[in-house]
Protein backbone atom coordinates (compact mmCIF):
# COMPACT_ATOMS: atom_id res chain seq x y z
CA UNK A 1 0.00 0.00 0.00
CA UNK A 2 1.32 3.44 -0.91
CA UNK A 3 1.90 6.23 1.59
CA UNK A 4 -0.26 9.37 1.34
CA UNK A 5 1.06 11.39 4.30
CA UNK A 6 4.53 11.41 5.90
CA UNK A 7 6.07 13.09 8.92
CA UNK A 8 9.84 13.53 8.84
CA UNK A 9 12.07 14.23 11.81
CA UNK A 10 15.29 15.71 10.45
CA UNK A 11 18.59 15.22 12.19
CA UNK A 12 22.25 15.31 11.25
CA UNK A 13 22.77 11.70 10.17
CA UNK A 14 19.59 9.72 10.93
CA UNK A 15 16.07 10.69 9.82
CA UNK A 16 12.88 9.28 11.34
CA UNK A 17 9.94 8.68 8.95
CA UNK A 18 6.33 7.97 9.89
CA UNK A 19 3.95 7.38 6.99
CA UNK A 20 0.25 6.56 6.78
CA UNK A 21 -1.88 5.43 3.84
CA UNK A 22 -5.21 6.92 2.67
CA UNK A 23 -7.08 4.97 5.35
CA UNK A 24 -4.93 6.23 8.22
CA UNK A 25 -3.10 2.95 8.74
CA UNK A 26 0.57 3.20 9.66
CA UNK A 27 2.54 1.87 6.70
CA UNK A 28 6.04 3.16 7.35
CA UNK A 29 7.84 3.76 10.63
CA UNK A 30 11.58 3.70 10.08
CA UNK A 31 14.88 5.27 11.04
CA UNK A 32 16.98 5.83 7.96
CA UNK A 33 20.39 7.22 7.21
CA UNK A 34 20.85 10.51 5.40
CA UNK A 35 21.60 8.90 2.04
CA UNK A 36 18.74 6.33 2.07
CA UNK A 37 15.65 8.18 3.25
CA UNK A 38 14.83 9.97 -0.03
CA UNK A 39 15.10 6.70 -1.97
CA UNK A 40 12.77 4.89 0.45
CA UNK A 41 10.30 7.78 0.39
CA UNK A 42 10.20 7.99 -3.42
CA UNK A 43 9.69 4.23 -3.74
CA UNK A 44 6.95 3.93 -1.11
CA UNK A 45 4.98 7.19 -1.39
CA UNK A 46 2.27 7.92 -3.93
CA UNK A 47 2.57 10.96 -6.22
CA UNK A 48 1.54 14.20 -4.54
CA UNK A 49 2.11 12.79 -1.06
CA UNK A 50 1.99 15.38 1.74
CA UNK A 51 5.19 15.63 3.79
CA UNK A 52 5.50 17.56 7.04
CA UNK A 53 8.81 18.62 8.59
CA UNK A 54 10.22 21.24 10.90
CA UNK A 55 11.62 24.40 9.32
CA UNK A 56 15.32 24.39 10.09
CA UNK A 57 18.31 25.23 7.95
CA UNK A 58 18.48 21.84 6.28
CA UNK A 59 14.71 21.51 5.86
CA UNK A 60 14.64 24.03 3.04
CA UNK A 61 17.16 22.01 1.05
CA UNK A 62 15.21 18.78 1.54
CA UNK A 63 11.88 20.51 0.82
CA UNK A 64 13.15 21.86 -2.51
CA UNK A 65 14.45 18.42 -3.45
CA UNK A 66 11.14 16.75 -2.54
CA UNK A 67 9.07 19.38 -4.36
CA UNK A 68 11.10 18.72 -7.53
CA UNK A 69 10.07 15.07 -7.20
CA UNK A 70 6.38 16.04 -7.06
CA UNK A 71 5.65 15.94 -3.32
CA UNK A 72 3.72 18.58 -1.36
CA UNK A 73 5.92 19.73 1.51
CA UNK A 74 4.74 21.54 4.63
CA UNK A 75 7.36 23.14 6.87
CA UNK A 76 6.46 24.31 10.34
CA UNK A 77 7.82 27.83 10.49
CA UNK A 78 7.38 28.59 14.16
CA UNK A 79 7.43 26.72 17.42
CA UNK A 80 3.78 27.65 17.97
CA UNK A 81 2.74 26.19 14.62
CA UNK A 82 4.61 22.95 15.30
CA UNK A 83 3.14 22.80 18.81
CA UNK A 84 -0.41 23.16 17.43
CA UNK A 85 0.32 20.31 15.04
CA UNK A 86 1.81 18.08 17.74
CA UNK A 87 -1.07 18.80 20.14
CA UNK A 88 -3.68 17.92 17.54
CA UNK A 89 -1.70 14.89 16.40
CA UNK A 90 -1.44 13.62 19.97
CA UNK A 91 -5.23 13.83 20.25
CA UNK A 92 -5.72 11.66 17.16
CA UNK A 93 -2.66 9.44 17.40
CA UNK A 94 -4.50 6.58 19.10
CA UNK A 95 -7.31 6.82 16.57
CA UNK A 96 -4.85 6.34 13.72
CA UNK A 97 -3.18 3.42 15.49
CA UNK A 98 -6.36 1.70 16.68
CA UNK A 99 -6.41 -2.00 15.79
CA UNK A 100 -9.23 -2.82 13.40
CA UNK A 101 -9.80 -6.15 15.08
CA UNK A 102 -10.72 -4.42 18.36
CA UNK A 103 -13.87 -2.61 17.17
CA UNK A 104 -16.70 -3.06 14.69
CA UNK A 105 -16.17 -1.76 11.16
CA UNK A 106 -18.82 0.99 11.36
CA UNK A 107 -17.38 2.35 14.64
CA UNK A 108 -13.85 2.17 13.22
CA UNK A 109 -14.85 4.16 10.12
CA UNK A 110 -16.42 6.82 12.35
CA UNK A 111 -13.24 7.08 14.44
CA UNK A 112 -11.11 7.26 11.33
CA UNK A 113 -13.29 10.01 9.85
CA UNK A 114 -13.06 12.06 13.04
CA UNK A 115 -9.28 11.52 13.17
CA UNK A 116 -8.87 12.84 9.62
CA UNK A 117 -11.12 15.81 10.38
CA UNK A 118 -8.93 16.64 13.39
CA UNK A 119 -5.82 16.21 11.22
CA UNK A 120 -7.13 18.61 8.55
CA UNK A 121 -8.04 21.18 11.21
CA UNK A 122 -4.54 20.91 12.71
CA UNK A 123 -2.63 21.34 9.48
CA UNK A 124 -4.88 24.05 8.00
Amino acid sequence: MKISRVGVDLAKNVFQLHGVDRHGETVLKRRLSRDKWIRVLVNSAEPGCEIGMEACGGAHHWARLLMKKGFRVRRFKSTAQAQRFVTAHAAVSNLFNLGRHLVRARYYRGLRTSAFAEWRRAVA
